[in-house]
């Protein structure tokens, strides 16, 4: 019960954060010439990267009886993406489009000691379309990483690593997006090695993607 209302919590704040983006980017619409350039960087075949830097903190499941209930890490993460297909949907509330992205991370543990790890994963995400300069997205995948915590709960060594988060791009120019995500981490080596707890990470990660296209 008391790890369910932490994880609420944790995706209470995520919405709120993406929320405040949008208060800032205001209900913009896209009209005149400019509009198409909406859909356009988002388009079949085009692509982006992006860079960003970012603090999490464990969710508790143990009452604090375990360490990894007190992991903290600071991150950097680099991305590059692709959309899979055009803008759909219409003028439905759904409009957008869905896209791959290849996602490089390395985390440096700040709690409850000190260490590092370092991976990559795939992810998808679905981007909504509606608005000019603001653009939510949703986005889910796994990964791997070679962790190096030193904790006696979670052992160290090959690890997969699945995530899901909401976010935005703010674009404050034609290609220039400033990014804000939050996102739920869940590390473990899938009972490959002992202990095996798990982490469960909470975090908000801000950083600018470049759109080449």
């Amino acid at each position: 019960m008391r790890w369910s209302l932490r994880v609420g919590r944790t995706w209470g704040l995520g919405w709120l954060a993406l929320g405040i983006l949008a208060t800032f980017a205001g209900p913009v619409r896209a009209e005149g010439p400019e509009a198409a350039e909406v859909p356009d960087r988002f388009a079949r075949g085009h692509t982006h990267v992006g860079a960003l830097g970012g603090y999490a903190f464990s969710l508790e499941r143990y009452d604090g009886t375990r360490d990894v209930d007190g992991v903290r890490y600071a991150a950097m993460v680099s991305n590059w993406g692709i959309g899979l297909g055009d803008p759909m949907g219409g003028d439905a509330w759904y409009r957008g489009n869905w896209e791959l992205l290849v996602e490089g991370m390395a985390l440096f543990e700040t709690a409850p000691g000190s260490g590092h790890a370092g991976g990559a994963g795939l992810l998808l995400r679905y981007n909504w379309l509606h608005h000019e300069r603001f653009v939510p997205f949703v986005s889910a995948g796994a990964g791997i990483l070679d962790l190096d915590f030193d904790l006696a709960s979670q052992r160290n060594g090959f690890n997969f690593s699945l995530q899901a988060g909401v976010g935005s791009h703010v674009f404050v120019t034609r290609r220039l997006a400033l990014t804000g995500e939050w996102r739920y981490q869940h590390i473990s080596n899938a009972s490959t090695g002992r202990p095996n707890s798990g982490i469960d990470m909470g975090g908000f990660f801000l950083g600018t993607t470049w759109f080449l296209n």
